[in-house]
């Protein structure tokens, strides 16, 4: 297979200039010029290198692709003028030839020679409104639908664009389709079917949706790399709904919105750390402007003082958890940058945090409530104790059924009614703790499909930062994988203390994991076939008589 880099940008394509008789052999009736040339260059004839694309970028600076057979140049060592030597065969260009960089391979590889823009500006838009919740405060009353009107337009979109058969046969989709087809094959066996039709049709096949609408509508590593910016974006709105709305009252000081579904302050807490990779993302990222990545940095320390004033217990725990996992991947500098920040959170804490908060987050040691203590510290301690209530409660619903659960969205009328039996006096709420909350509703059938669906998405990202991390050209895809992976962390460790286990959020980084694996492949495919023509090809005849030895490493290998 021959390596083919294609430009990030707005491509035209090469044409046949004309073909007359003689016709080369490698020409044979019913195969195209462009299929003949592939198939001459990936059967090592190197006496014609040079078909090309050329890029016409919409800042106007030099790039091109290339399309190189084997062995004619080395890594990053393109010839200056790429021209066939057959002259029936020609190519036209109306750009200068290609000039490579990092940056522009990790990004180059199109699906089926288009970048499908608009496509992706539409799967772009649904994580938009999703992550950024901006449908709830833009349509308070509901009526324009605008998430349903911007789906059915992806759905359109997905379907022209015929990603859905690939996308479909990833692994995250496998785990996603067989736990939907669990929950519909479990249906029957529901103690109540119609809460659980009603939670099925209006909240997990819309998140299955979603899954198709973000892993089918990416097309390219720069959009991907777009996707984390949009996602950035998103995040800034949800900083700036939660300023707008501020305290619930001036008896609840915590951070929340005032309505939607982040009028909890631990939901709010979540989808912020939810969002705060992609943030570190763009300030981290050379390519934007300075002034965008200044703006972000800033956003980034207002993220954590919102999180830190929402008093969620369990966000507390999530930003040690992801700064445990940050420290154990990066290199020694950046180990000791994230020491010097967190002394300085450490530090700030009492500042940027109310009194009563400080006492709120101080009862994560303290189980029993007395009457010397205040409300809000009682308040808290009860919260603690009721939800570990449920959560054995879950655990006693899982005994009673193993094999079905109790039914989606059923957990808090039967949790009453074991309560009643038991002669307690019931809580009507629902388990807050997304592991078991599925265990309980879905059973231990559904459970392990929903954790082979976090195991998989684990595995493929941390799989592709794994073969990217030591490849300049896929540095890009390295650092999107573990943007997606951090994200990924703070839903999980945050949805220990939340109820949103069938909601977008784990679909969505699902869909973004399976979309950076599908156009990734093609770059990792040709990386390994590169390393290995380097490992595969001697030095030079000269310097073997000469005895001479030449490095193993693969800028040593002449080509």
């Amino acid at each position: 297979m021959p390596l083919v880099t294609l430009p990030r940008h707005r491509t035209h394509l090469f044409r046949i200039r004309r073909l007359n008789p003689p016709q080369h052999p490698s020409l044979q009736p019913g195969i195209s010029p462009i299929s003949a040339v592939i198939r001459r260059l990936d059967e090592g004839i190197q006496n014609d290198p040079g078909v090309f694309f050329y890029n016409a970028k919409l800042a106007g600076d030099d790039a091109a692709g290339a399309i190189a057979p084997r062995g004619c140049c080395g890594e990053n060592q393109f010839p200056r003028r790429m021209m066939p030597s057959n002259p029936h065969v020609g190519v036209t260009s109306r750009a200068p030839l290609f000039q490579p960089n990092a940056a522009q391979n990790s990004s180059t590889v199109i699906v089926d020679g288009r970048s499908h823009g608009p496509s992706f500006a539409i799967g772009a838009l649904v994580m938009f409104f999703l992550f950024s919740h901006a449908s709830e405060f833009i349509d308070t009353t509901g009526r324009l639908h605008l998430v349903l009107v911007i789906a059915g337009l992806g759905l359109m979109a997905l379907i022209a664009a015929g990603t859905i058969p690939k996308t479909l046969v990833s692994p995250p989709a496998v785990c996603l389709t067989l736990l939907t087809g669990w929950l519909i094959f479990s249906l029957p066996f529901s103690s109540w079917r119609g809460g659980t039709f009603s939670n099925l049709a209006g909240i997990w096949l819309k998140s299955y949706m979603v899954f198709f609408l973000v892993a089918g509508l990416i097309f390219t590593v720069e959009q991907c790399r777009k996707s984390m910016f949009w996602l950035a974006l998103a995040t800034a709105s949800v900083i700036y709904y939660a300023f707008r709305s501020g305290v619930n009252s001036a008896e609840d000081e915590r951070f929340s919105v005032t309505y939607g579904t982040l009028g909890n302050s631990n939901d709010l807490a979540g989808s912020l750390l939810m969002g705060l990779p992609f943030l570190i993302y763009v300030v981290t990222d050379k390519r934007h402007n300075p002034l965008v990545r200044m703006l972000c940095a800033g956003l980034t320390a207002v993220l954590l003082v919102v999180v830190l004033r929402t008093g969620s217990r369990g966000a507390l725990v999530a930003i040690g958890a992801l700064a445990c996992l940050v420290f154990l991947k990066v290199n020694v500098a950046n180990k000791l940058k994230l020491l010097i920040l967190c002394a300085i959170m450490a530090l700030s804490f009492p500042l940027v945090v109310s009194k009563g908060m400080l006492t709120r987050y101080k009862t994560m040691l303290k189980t029993e409530s007395n009457a010397a203590v205040s409300s809000e510290v009682s308040s808290a301690i009860a919260s603690t104790n009721a939800r570990r209530e449920l959560m054995l409660q879950a655990l006693r619903l899982t005994a009673r059924h193993p094999l079905f659960g109790v039914g989606l969205g059923n957990f808090s009328n039967q949790s009453a009614s074991l309560f009643t039996a038991r002669g307690e006096v019931p809580m009507w709420f629902t388990c807050h703790d997304i592991f078991l909350l599925v265990l309980s509703e879905t059973g231990i059938p559904g459970f392990l499909l929903y954790m082979a669906l976090i195991v998989v998405s684990y595995k493929s990202l941390f799989s592709l930062q794994s073969q990217a991390r030591n490849v300049p050209e896929l540095e890009e895809v390295a650092r999107i994988a573990f943007c997606i992976a951090v994200s990924l962390t703070a839903f999980l460790i945050c949805g220990i203390f939340s109820t949103s286990a069938y909601t977008f959020q784990l679909p969505m980084l699902a869909g973004l994991t399976a979309a950076l694996v599908r156009v990734s492949t093609p770059l990792l495919e040709a990386t390994r076939e590169k390393q290995a023509q380097s490992m595969t090809i001697g030095p030079p005849f000269f310097l073997r008589a000469a005895g001479s030895r030449v490095a193993a490493s693969p800028s040593a290998v002449p080509f």
